[in-house]
């Protein structure tokens, strides 16, 4: 017979609960409350099993609400709920209640199954704040050892213990969470190392390392480490601790602690210790016991893992110590592991882009492959077996393969492992060897030059067949003796030859020397013979070397012996000629300072001649600039007034220019500067800008000194001001109204670039190279009374004095101009000491 949900509620999970209880059906009508229930919310005690609910309870105060969520938990829009009350289940005085609406679900997933009907109980809401505070911990508890369970694999183990310490320490909550690190056990003594340290007050500090123990104190340690193994904990208080952590304890100011071991497989690596009081919670020490076990075997992992890696680390390093190409492939022949330098020798930048490659496909000759792994199979593996790789761009690689078959512990085939030696240079060699032969063979030939052995004892020549060629003997002789020699050579010579092979056959030194052997038609050839002992036995059994033909040679010593007789005549007759071209460059030397002499004189009387002619028109001038203006005041007529504007105005037009020839006159002269100085740039701009600002105001023109403040030159001021005053006046004079002057400038390596930059009327191309030119005046537009052509030719004089360069650029008429300045940071220039 089957039951409802809600009388399987009412059967079995009704009398495991002692409080105050209430069951509703999907109706809310009520199938069972218990005596406590009805004290609390019905009027009276009576049965009330099938009433409506509104009917049966009376909800006051927080609790008129409950009537409204009901529907909604049913149908399941709202979740479960609780409410806070006050009531009495005594005579006593009133306590706070919580009431809790639960849904009965019987299906799984309980979230997702229907409600089939409602529960109602009341708990004391003190009993139940420390219920839920005590499920909160459990579920971080489980949360811990989730993240612990889930850490990542290649962490390092302190960060591991570092981020276990921290989870815990603010669930558990007591002063100070450690983790102690033990010594290897196969260490002659036993070491405490606190390695993580965390205070609830203060966070992660540095931990306390127990070194330097004596032997008692080695005792303890050895016997926390025994007690924890066998146990899985241990508690001591502040009486019962060992005295290597009283220390510590009293320092903490702590009563208890509780030592959890961190092991595996009874190897215990380290423990878990929390410092405080009441250490007793069984949730605590399981929760810790899990995770130690859980660190444990991390820390186990992690250290084989490790001495694994140093061990492949090891192989690798001797593998590329010894220069061998490592590889290791599965039962398909696709790599699944190589070495650096192979991927290097191949010419790849990382062992990863050859990993899943077949080794078939590095083979040059693919076909090869089939042979290759039929032996390998067939003898378990091969030795120094020869195969030509290809790698990257084009690479090829003669190896010497040797490798055998890797199977599992069940004997299945994984794959082949192997080592290749790259034996392309030997290859190469080899190649580079025979090639040299040929070439050395070829080189006899073209030098006419040949090897020989002489044998003491036989009195005969072993030869290599140029020598037959070269002393004219038949090759089909096969042997050339010592008298043979002797009789083809000329007769002042033969003694040279009797006496380095048979007078003195003991001679241990080397030796050479030269003959002529006579040929018919009154020829003949010039012999030359290098030779060293043949030793054997610590006796001279003889002598090899070399014979060469050097008949040509001797004639071509002899061509440039006449030359050099030759040059050496007209190296005499050149050393006569220089006698003759050194006394013309003396003379002309002393003609030239003649007339450099006699040019200064005349510029210097020239300049003299043009300081006294300006002197002598200044001076008549200067009582007309005084006297017609005072005339004008005097006379009424309009005529004779303007012909006395013009008058003045000419006056001081001829003045103006008379002082410009005069600057530009002294200018030209040879002398020294006396008032060199470093000065300012940006202020000795501001100064100029400054004393043309009753112009710039009437053509309400913007002038911008973007100079660097930092920036100075080498100048003379008055050089200085006249060049920037002409080249800002030009500037300022030939602007529109409303226009915009730019000054910047630039540091170059040895000098200062100063650009000026203009947007007015422009200058036309053709007269560019023209404008530094004296008394040049580009056009009408610029031909006015006040302009004598000399402004940018005393600015080019100027320049000129300092080694320094000028340039005007301008696009067009109505386009602008820009004058570039390069002032040298010390300039060519004598300073005056007087």
């Amino acid at each position: 017979m089957t039951t409802s949900p809600i009388q399987d509620w009412q059967h079995h999970i009704m009398p495991m609960l002692s409080g105050p209880v209430c069951i509703l059906d999907t109706n809310l009508m009520v199938k069972y409350a218990n005596q406590s229930f009805l004290a609390l919310f019905s009027d009276s005690v009576s049965d009330v099993t099938n009433q409506p609910f509104d009917q049966a309870f009376s909800w006051t105060g927080t609790l008129k609400k409950i009537p409204y969520m009901l529907p909604g938990i049913l149908d399941g829009s709202l979740p479960d709920a609780s409410c806070e009350f006050s009531g009495s289940l005594t005579s006593e005085s009133p306590e706070k209640f919580l009431l809790i609406i639960t849904g009965i679900r019987s299906e799984l997933p309980i979230h997702a199954s229907p409600v089939t009907g409602i529960l109602l109980s009341v708990v004391e809401n003190a009993a139940f704040q420390h219920l839920q505070g005590v499920k909160q911990s459990c579920r971080s508890l489980i949360n811990v050892i989730y993240e612990v369970t889930a850490f990542d694999q290649d962490a390092h183990p302190e960060q591991f213990i570092q981020m276990v310490v921290s989870r815990l320490g603010p669930i558990i909550q007591v002063p100070f969470i450690s983790f102690l690190e033990f010594s290897d056990e196969q260490g002659d003594k036993d070491q405490l190392i606190e390695t993580v340290l965390w205070s609830f007050r203060y966070g992660f500090m540095l931990g306390e390392e127990w070194s330097d123990l004596s032997s008692h104190e080695q005792d303890e340690i050895h016997q926390i480490r025994n007690v924890t193994r066998e146990k899985g904990q241990i508690l001591y208080t502040r009486d019962t601790a060992p005295e290597v952590l009283r220390r510590t304890i009293l320092q903490r100011e702590v009563t208890d602690i509780l030592i959890i071991p961190a092991l595996y497989e009874k190897r215990v690596y380290g423990c878990f210790i929390l410092w405080g009081s009441n250490l007793r919670s069984e949730t605590n020490i399981s929760a810790l016991q899990t995770i130690g076990l859980i660190v444990g075997a991390k820390m186990t992992k992690a250290r084989v893992q490790a001495d694994l890696e140093q061990s492949q680390e090891k192989f690798r390093s001797v593998i590329e110590y010894i220069g061998d190409l490592y590889y290791r492939t599965d039962k398909t022949g696709a790599l699944l592991e190589i070495s650096p330098s192979m991927a290097t020798v191949l010419g790849y930048s990382s062992p990863d882009l050859l990993i899943g490659m077949s080794f078939e496909t590095l083979l040059r000759y693919p076909d090869i492959w089939p042979l290759f792994l039929s032996e390998v199979l067939h003898e378990d593996g091969v030795k120094d077996y020869e195969l030509i790789l290809k790698g990257a761009h084009g690479k090829i690689i003669t190896g010497s393969v040797s490798c055998r078959l890797v199977y599992t512990e069940g004997g299945e085939l994984q794959g082949i492992e192997g080592v290749i030696r790259d034996i392309s240079r030997r290859r190469q060699y080899e190649q580079l060897i025979h090639e040299s032969e040929w070439k050395l063979e070829q080189a006899q030939k073209i030098a006419k030059l040949g090897v020989w052995s002489y044998d003491t004892g036989t009195r005969s020549f072993k030869v290599s067949p140029e020598i037959f060629s070269i002393l004219a003997i038949p090759a089909e002789q096969n042997l050339i003796t010592l008298d043979d020699l002797i009789r083809i050579a000329s007769e002042p010579d033969r003694p040279f030859i009797s006496r380095y092979f048979d007078q003195n056959p003991d001679s241990r030194e080397e030796f050479g020397f030269e003959f002529k052997i006579d040929l018919p038609h009154e020829k003949f050839k010039h012999i030359r013979v290098r030779g060293q002992p043949k030793i054997r036995g610590g006796l001279v059994t003889g002598s090899f070397g070399i014979l060469q033909d050097i008949t040509e040679r001797k004639e071509v010593e002899k061509h440039l012996l006449r030359y050099a007789n030759q040059l050496e005549q007209k190296t005499l007759e050149l050393d006569a000629m220089r006698t003759q071209l050194l006394d013309m460059n003396r003379e002309l030397d002393r003609r030239v300072r003649s007339r450099t002499t006699q040019i200064e004189e005349l510029l210097r009387q020239k300049d003299e001649f043009i300081m006294q002619i300006g002197h002598d028109l200044k001076t008549p001038l200067t009582p007309l600039v005084a006297i017609l203006p005072y005339v004008r005041k005097k006379i009424t007529d309009p005529e004779i007034l303007e012909l006395l504007d013009v008058s003045i105005e000419d006056v001081k037009t001829i003045r103006k220019m008379i002082t410009t020839i005069l600057e530009l006159a002294k200018m030209n002269a040879l002398y020294s500067l006396s008032d060199l100085q470093q000065i300012n740039l940006h202020d000795i701009l501001d100064q100029i800008i400054s004393d043309n600002a009753y112009l710039i105001h009437q053509k309400s023109l913007t002038v911008k000194n973007e100079i660097p403040e930092a920036y100075s030159v080498m100048m003379s001021p008055m050089h200085l001001e006249t060049l920037m005053g002409n080249l800002i006046g030009n500037s300022v004079k030939y602007s529109y109204i409303d226009g915009t002057i730019i000054i910047s400038a630039s540091e170059q390596i040895e000098s200062i670039r100063i650009k000026i930059q203009d947007f007015g009327i422009g200058i036309e191309a053709e007269v560019l190279p023209r404008i530094f030119d004296e008394f040049f005046k580009a056009d009408s537009s610029r031909h006015d009374r006040d302009s004598h052509g000399l402004g940018l030719a005393i600015a080019q004089r100027i320049i000129d004095i300092y080694g320094g360069i000028i340039r005007a650029e301008s696009e067009g008429v109505g386009k602008g101009t820009t004058f570039s300045v390069n002032l040298k940071k010390n300039p060519p220039v004598r300073k005056n000491s007087e």
